[in-house]
């Protein structure tokens, strides 16, 4: 159900629906697919009065492997409403293999329309660091300042992209046989937007930095508050590696942003055996964990509504 945006890469089919399927772990799932793409209810306008909290991410954010219901967003949003403010909203926008580039854009595109008071990113470190790496969407220039691509493609070459994504979104045969040709070559016949940079840790850590420094001032432009959400990959936790999570909590101490690591509240057993996701445990988990976040570091843009009302 993802279809080509020439914005952002790509997204969910607006008001979509689909199963997702994965034998090894017994996963069968049906979702749907918001009004902008992501899996979501729709979002209208904020009420007058309401806290409203954008969860920016990607799979680990978007959860096709769990019901809606047991999301960790949907979660924190019924014990907001519960125990917090009777009015709150949590929105989310995240689609899988987004790097924090695409959940800055998306961000620049939506918030108009989310109007959102406070802004958490989802960072997961088992893969985030290498999504940066997309060259169709940021690098650091020759001085190692961050810059976002330009989409500077001719017409020709952005008609061919999109026949090439019309076939795989229409054709199942098609898609498949894709899937098939890149797994066996070793291939990319999708989105160029995909392909990396082949850059080291310095490189990626300094363009994560920098991703995660720009973020939160665009944040902060719009009058809302920011925060980090680190999520530690199972095989992390079980290896007992912390130095992804670990460089970028010192780097959230020296910038002054507010952060939470997970890594001291999850175990292997919140996370599938197989899919690298969380289960259901674990969004029960992180539910818990970014209430108590939002309630102790956020506390006044919850409460700030209760005047109005």
């Amino acid at each position: 159900m993802a279809i080509y945006d020439e914005g952002l890469g790509w997204r969910g089919q607006p008001h979509g629906v689909g199963v997702y399927y994965r034998h090894k772990d017994g996963i069968r799932v049906p979702f749907k697919y918001n009004n902008f793409g992501f899996r979501d209810e729709d979002v209208v306008e904020k009420p007058v009065g309401s806290p409203r909290v954008l969860i920016l991410g990607d799979s680990f954010v978007e959860s096709l492997e769990i019901e809606y219901d047991d999301i960790f967003h949907e979660l924190l949003e019924e014990t907001l409403k519960r125990q917090a403010n009777a009015k709150s909203e949590v929105v989310a926008i995240s689609s899988q293999g987004y790097s924090n580039a695409q959940e800055l854009l998306a961000f620049r595109r939506y918030q108009d329309r989310v109007d959102a008071d406070i802004v958490l990113l989802a960072f997961y470190s088992g893969n985030d660091f290498e999504d940066n790496l997309r060259k169709g969407f940021a690098y650091l220039d020759d001085s190692g300042d961050l810059q976002l691509s330009q989409n500077d493609e001719s017409e020709v070459k952005r008609l061919v992209r999109k026949t090439k994504r019309w076939l795989y979104e229409h054709s199942h045969l098609v898609f498949q046989l894709k899937n098939s040709l890149e797994s066996a070559m070793h291939l990319n016949l999708g989105d160029p937007s995909k392909e990396s940079l082949d850059q080291g840790n310095e490189y990626k850590l300094s363009l994560t930095q920098q991703l995660v420094h720009r973020i939160r001032d665009e944040v902060e432009q719009t009058d809302a508050r920011f925060g980090l959400i680190l999520i530690p990959s199972r095989d992390e936790i079980v290896d007992k590696d912390t130095d992804r999570i670990d460089e970028l909590s010192a780097f959230c101490k020296q910038q002054k942003i507010e952060y939470l690591d997970l890594t001291p509240s999850l175990a292997a057993s919140d996370y599938f055996p197989t899919d690298i996701h969380l289960n259901a445990s674990g969004h029960r988990i992180v539910s818990q964990c970014v209430y108590a976040f939002l309630t102790s570091s956020f506390a006044h843009e919850l409460r700030r509504h209760d005047a109005i009302d």
